[in-house]
């Protein structure tokens, strides 16, 4: 009897430390898992977080009509051009890097331009001077340039950061003093009151005209 007892008592030992070590293995193995688990999620956040976003470029307007303004001073010594495009169109917010305007045909006088670039809540133009438009602007652009056929893509002097959630404005100046011969026909669409000029063959400090001839834009972002 002892010797069976004795037997059984081992028996039992043994299959209780055999499910101790199962049980000790399989919790191990599940820990082990879950710490891989995660350490594998957080390099993957890590590389995402790593790679920096890459935007598209953004086109506003999409006709195919053409106007002289804002590139050209084939009308008028002096011209200014300011567009009120809405962040629904843009519907990006990051930093723009670069501005650019369709023309239809190329034009290898230098001309001097400068270009502004503020937000705003307004979703239309009211009437008002240049000096009032440009205020609270940030120039970005001042360097004398060509026309050619295409895209013209102009490179901010520094990034401009913008949030969709507002409108933005771009405002841009020429002052070439005399008359450019040819036309660039740079492309616009129809957009009630979103667009101002001041051009005379004098520096305009009176109000703008406002019309519907918004330039198409494509923006850059980074």
């Amino acid at each position: 009897d002892e010797d069976i007892d004795e037997d059984v008592d081992e028996d039992i030992d043994e299959d209780i430390d055999e499910d101790i070590d199962e049980d000790v293995d399989e919790d191990w193995d599940e820990d082990l898992d879950e710490d891989i688990d995660e350490d594998v999620d957080e390099d993957i956040d890590e590389d995402v977080d790593d790679e920096p976003i890459v935007y598209e470029d953004v086109i506003v307007g999409e006709g195919t009509s053409t106007q002289w303004t804002p590139l050209s001073c084939g009308l008028f010594k002096y011209t200014r051009s300011a567009g009120i495009y809405l962040g629904t169109e843009i519907d990006v917010s990051a930093s723009i890097t670069k501005i650019a305007w369709y023309a239809e045909a190329a034009n290898t006088t230098n001309r001097p331009i400068k270009i502004y670039l503020k937000e705003t809540v307004d979703t239309v133009h009211t009437v008002g001077t240049w000096e009032n438009m440009t205020a609270g602007s940030e120039l970005l652009f001042d360097a004398e340039t060509t026309i050619s056929a295409g895209w013209n893509e102009f490179l901010l002097s520094s990034p401009f950061l913008y949030d969709k959630n507002k409108n933005l404005i771009v405002m841009v100046e020429m002052n070439k003093g005399s008359l450019i011969g040819g036309n660039s026909y740079i492309r616009y669409t129809s957009s009630v009151s979103q667009h101002q000029t001041w051009n005379a063959d004098y520096i305009h400090t009176g109000n703008g005209n406002i019309d519907s001839s918004r330039p198409n834009i494509k923006l850059s972002f980074e």
